[in-house]
Order: C-alpha cells, then sequence, then structure tokens
C-alpha cells in the first residue's frame, strides 16, 4: 500500500477519467517535499536550486519559486526556460562544453555559470567582462570521491569528463588561472543521503580547502535525497554550516529528484494481454523505452497499482483464463474496491530488484507495499508483465502480482514519474507522448499538454 501522503488527492474515478498515457502531477504532493527543503534553507541560510535536468514542468515553477532560489540548467535552453518561467529568481548554469553563441545568450539572463576546465574558462574569461550585468564564474572540480552504485551515474569514475581533478587544479591554480574565479561546484551523488555528502564534503576540504577561503560561494550539486523519509537533516544541516563558518562560503544545493520525488504518477491503459512463456503480458499505451528510460537504463521496477475497469469482461472472454467464469468476476469485483494505492507486488525475485534499483528512493515504500499485498494468499494472485507496444523486445516495464485478471480497458498507475521522465521521452516507433495534467489542491485537474502527431513530426 501506498503511504498515505503519497496517494493521488483526487478519486479513482476522477483517475479513472484522465487521458491515457498520461503524467500526473500532484501539487499538494510536490507543495510537501518544497515544505521540506525550504526548511533547510531556514534553518542554515543555505540557497537551493531546482536542477530541472530532472523535474523542468514549468506550469509549477511560480510555486516552486515560493520556496526556492531558482534554477539550475545544464544548457542555455533549460536556462532560458528558468529565466522566463521563474522571473527574479538565481539562474546558473554548468556544462562539460559551451559555445561562444551558447555563453553570449546566457550573459543576458543568467546569474551563475559554471565551467568544466580551465580551458573552457580561458576561452571565455574575456567574452563575460561584456556581460550587462554581474555573472559569478565558478569551475567544477572532481573530488575523486564518490559513493554512486551505477556507474551509468557515476560522475567521478576513473574515465569521468566532469570537473577538474586536483592534480590539474593545483597546476592551473599554479598558472594563476583561477583570477575571476569565485566559486566551485562539485557533484558526486546520485540518489544518497547526507553520509555519502559529508564523505564527499571531508574529501573536498582535505584536497581543495586551501582555495576555499578566496572563494565567495560552494555548490554541493545535486542527488541529495532530502525529501526522502528517512534522510538525515541534522547532517545536512552540519556540513552547510561547516562550509559557511569555516569558509565565509554561500552554499547552494541543486536538487532535482527531490523536488519532485513521489509527486507524479504515469497513467497507462492495458490494451491486450499476450502468452509471453511463464505469465501473461499485458500490452500497455505507454512504453519503458519512451516515456520512462530509467526503467530501462538504471535498471529498476517501478511501484504500481491498479484501477479495474467497471466494465466486467463478458462470461467469453474469461473463459480463456479460468475454467471458473463467475469465481474470476468476483475476484475483480473484490480488486476494484481495494483502497486507491493498493501495489501490486513486484513477482518473485524481482521484490530485490524493485528495492535495490528505485530511482525514486522509495524503496521502503516498494517494500511496504508487497508486504501489504502478500497478505493475499500468493496462490490467489495473478502475475502478469506489464510491457510496451513498440517493436523494441525489451521494451518491459517489469514483472507484478496483481489481485485480479487484467484485462484490456484497465489502468495501471506508476508511482514517482515526475522526476526524469517527461524531461527524457522520445518518440521512438512514432509513439505518442503521455499528456502532462495537473491536480490541484482545491481538487481542480488541469491538462497541461496534450501531444499531437504534429509533435512528432515537427521534430524529424
Amino acid at each position: 500500500m501506498l503511504k498515505e501522503k503519497n496517494i493521488p488527492s483526487v478519486s479513482p474515478a476522477e483517475l479513472q477519467c484522465l487521458p491515457s498515457p498520461a503524467f500526473i502531477i500532484d501539487e499538494q504532493l510536490l507543495t510537501a517535499n518544497l515544505k521540506k527543503l525550504h526548511l533547510v534553507k531556514e534553518k542554515t541560510g543555505c540557497k537551493i536550486l531546482l536542477a530541472q535536468k530532472a523535474f523542468a514542468t514549468f506550469s509549477t515553477y511560480p510555486l516552486i519559486g515560493q520556496y526556492l532560489d531558482g534554477t539550475t540548467a545544464s544548457g542555455l535552453y533549460e536556462a532560458r526556460l528558468g529565466h522566463e518561467e521563474m522571473p527574479g529568481r538565481e539562474i546558473h548554469c554548468f556544462s562539460p562544453g559551451f559555445t561562444k553563441y551558447e555563453i553570449g545568450q546566457l550573459l543576458d539572463f543568467t546569474d551563475h555559470i559554471v565551467f568544466n576546465s580551465f580551458s573552457q574558462w580561458l576561452t571565455f574569461r574575456d567574452q563575460i567582462k561584456f556581460a550587462t550585468h554581474p555573472v559569478s564564474c565558478g569551475l567544477r572540480i572532481n573530488p575523486e570521491y564518490s559513493e554512486v552504485a551505477t556507474a551509468l551515474y557515476d560522475p567521478c569514475s576513473s574515465s569521468s569528463r566532469l570537473g577538474i581533478r586536483l592534480n590539474d587544479f593545483l597546476d592551473g591554480a599554479a598558472k594563476g588561472l583561477l583570477e575571476g574565479i569565485e566559486g566551485l561546484h562539485f557533484h558526486c551523488l546520485c540518489e544518497q543521503g547526507s553520509d555519502a555528502l559529508l564523505h564527499t564534503w571531508e574529501v573536498v576540504k582535505r584536497n581543495f580547502g586551501s582555495f576555499l577561503p578566496k572563494m565567495k560561494w560552494i555548490n554541493m550539486g545535486g542527488g541529495h535525497h532530502i525529501t526522502k523519509d528517512d534522510y538525515d537533516l541534522d547532517t545536512l544541516c552540519s556540513v552547510i554550516k561547516d562550509a559557511q563558518n569555516s569558509f565565509g562560503l554561500t552554499v547552494y544545493l541543486e536538487p532535482g529528484e527531490a523536488v519532485a520525488l513521489n509527486a507524479g504518477f504515469l497513467k497507462a491503459t492495458v490494451l491486450d494481454v499476450v502468452p509471453s512463456g511463464d505469465m501473461p503480458c499485458a500490452i500497455l499505451d505507454t512504453s519503458a523505452a519512451c516515456h520512462m528510460p530509467d526503467v530501462l537504463e538504471m535498471p529498476y521496477q517501478p511501484r504500481v497499482f491498479p484501477l479495474y475497469s467497471s466494465v466486467m469482461p463478458s462470461a467469453a472472454s474469461l473463459l480463456p483464463c479460468t475454467d471458473n467464469p463467475s469465481e474470476m468476476s468476483e475476484k475483480r469485483l473484490a480488486a476494484a474496491k481495494l483502497p486507491l494505492g493498493t501495489l501490486a507486488s513486484p513477482f518473485g525475485n524481482e521484490v530485490e530488484n524493485a528495492n535495490a534499483g528505485s530511482t525514486a528512493g522509495s524503496a521502503a515504500d516498494s517494500a511496504a507495499g508487497s508486504t501489504a499485498n502478500s497478505t493475499t494468499d500468493s496462490a490467489s494472485l495473478y502475475p502478469y508483465r506489464l510491457a510496451g507496444p513498440t517493436c523494441l523486445a525489451g521494451d518491459v516495464i517489469g514483472s507484478y502480482n496483481f489481485p485480479a485478471p487484467l484485462f484490456p480497458g484497465d489502468q495501471v498507475f506508476f508511482c514517482d514519474m515526475a522526476i526524469y521522465s517527461m524531461v527524457k521521452t522520445n518518440t521512438f516507433n512514432g509513439m505518442p507522448l503521455p499528456a502532462i495534467v495537473l491536480l490541484q489542491p482545491d481538487g481542480k485537474v488541469t491538462i497541461l499538454r496534450r501531444f499531437s502527431y504534429a509533435d512528432f513530426r515537427n521534430r524529424l
């Protein structure tokens, strides 16, 4: 069972009426995260920025701007989006490589620009002098320390291109290349607690500490799971205060996931159910490859809860699945009455996979959901593999036990789908993009975007 605070704030009937597929952002859940982040700001005086690479639904930027200090970007377009949709707030930008054109555009509205190398800094240092407003420049450092387990997301791997290693930094400093640099940036975390930040900070102090008194600010990057239930806020605050008190630095954090953690869902509808070896496969109108690529990249198995169609399948359609259609109909009726947010349990050994790899930092919820559903006799559960309609053979989301059979028209809702989803969707196979829906605290439901053939065609 989903924790009550993570359940959508509208009724099952309202959810069933929404477009499919659709990303559903719950403003009430988003606000709860923002309040927790704002608490960190109040306790420490640090500044917190939204990392748009994780969540960039700009319709929510007026709300986010009430709690956070601005946005951070990975390039010109994200920076421009933050400038236009969260006016009056800080705009920061980092990229491993900028062009002259991009820097020229960024100088019109960006407050901080972070360079990945001394060579990029030297290339654009003179151009920045002509900015019409003060632009604070920094360098990204590579502390060569990381506790990230997934190689794809480890910014401090031995072959990493991200940030300046200590030996190169010392060489650049000796050549006077730090002149004009006002801050340092490091980003070494990925879905981690404050203990990993503490360990990283100790390495940064040991290796780069002699340079910190000469800086105005330090940016500790993202990857902080601040809004996760078991996150240790006291340790986070102590690290921030250490940087402030020991070196007189303004401290920036730039979380992405933490802003919209558990604040969104992806609605999908069952199109067909086909045999697939060890269990039936429910073909959905959504795709792991197109709509939730982190499922394949991490990989991980998202939590999911069903909403069964109010239209009961005919006895004839039930016969291929059971020799007792009446009993199966009763199970579907019972399942339709389950509380909203009753999770389907991961199938077999995939409980471990789901708990180990959840990008949402929601393994505890996943485990809790599995436990809640396991109160039902496993013999009475119905295993299904959930997959997309693309031609990619591996377009599989995961395998789950459901409390009743799935049929075309039934709906499933994948949890924690506000982050690294809408910003990463694609139209492989001409796959339609999901609509984007906002649930507001007053009960109003707004369809922010519906995509069409034109969106597919105009990208090509």
